[in-house]
């Protein structure tokens, strides 16, 4: 067995404890690995949607216009949306699906700005979730071209990328109100020390 010298044994356990990742390290490493984690689920579930044949994603859209039209006539039971028929449902059914873009890309945008601002706080990088939502757009509408029934559309693009840059400002947002509320309570917490 070979002697250990006590010396290099202290030394290298207080290398290894000041290696260990604090409480606040961990959970920032957490939250960078989920925000990833999150971006890629929200990419692939608009692309799968993409990839769905124009059939299925149409009855897709009426089931989400009938359950509208359900809670409309629970809360309004005479409206417009609640009796939609004919051209007024299909109104309704372009209204929902463009929500739908609106709303996918809208999140996209919020965790691609999370996830970047989770890893850097460097200005350059802040345009890189708008490039990033604006590649799985023009790649989401690309997709349908190779899909039965469904076509690459411009004004679907153009809903994608302006719902991504609501998500990004939206991050953005928060991101800030959450600094503003730490300096608040950090300057507070100094007056009262």
């Amino acid at each position: 067995m070979e002697n250990i010298d006590r010396t290099d044994f202290f030394a290298y356990n207080r290398t290894m404890q000041k290696n260990k990742l604090t409480k606040t390290e961990i959970f920032l490493l957490l939250l960078r690995i989920l925000l990833v984690l999150a971006s890629i689920a929200m990419t692939v579930f608009i692309f799968s949607n993409s990839l769905k044949d124009a059939t299925v994603s149409s009855q897709q859209s009426s089931g989400v216009v009938d359950i509208v039209q359900q809670v409309a006539s629970v809360i309004a039971p005479d409206s417009q949306i609640a009796n939609a028929t004919g051209e007024a449902y299909d109104l309704l059914h372009s209204i929902v699906r463009s929500m739908a873009h609106l709303l996918e890309f809208c999140l996209l945008g919020g965790l691609f700005s999370w996830t970047c601002l989770a890893h850097t706080f460097r200005k350059a990088w802040q345009l890189c979730p708008l490039a990033g939502v604006a590649t799985v757009a023009l790649i989401d509408e690309c997709l349908q071209l190779a899909t039965a029934g469904r076509a690459f559309q411009f004004t679907d693009l153009s809903l994608d990328i302006f719902g991504g840059a609501m998500g990004i400002g939206f991050a953005i947002l928060c991101v800030w109100i959450g600094f503003c509320i730490y300096r608040k309570k950090d300057k507070k917490d100094k007056k009262e020390n």
